[in-house]
């Protein structure tokens, strides 16, 4: 379940950024650079794909995000 936390706004974005963004970021660039070289994703196995699961996630959505 959740739980509050108290923090200012500032505090609150940076966090989130660090948490959900970077790692969004990170997953996507990650996985793009993989599908761009031959025979790269023929070798990804679970670990991969656990760590680029995000980027499956809406581009749209993501965009919105992130310039908000």
């Amino acid at each position: 379940g959740a739980r509050p936390v108290r923090m200012t706004a500032a505090a609150h974005d940076g966090a989130v950024a660090l948490v959900s963004h970077v790692p969004q970021l990170l997953a996507s660039t990650l996985l793009s650079q993989a599908a761009a070289q031959d025979g790269v994703m023929d070798l990804a196995a679970g670990s991969f794909r656990d760590l680029t699961r995000v980027a499956s996630s809406s581009p749209e959505m993501w965009t919105q995000l992130l310039l908000a």
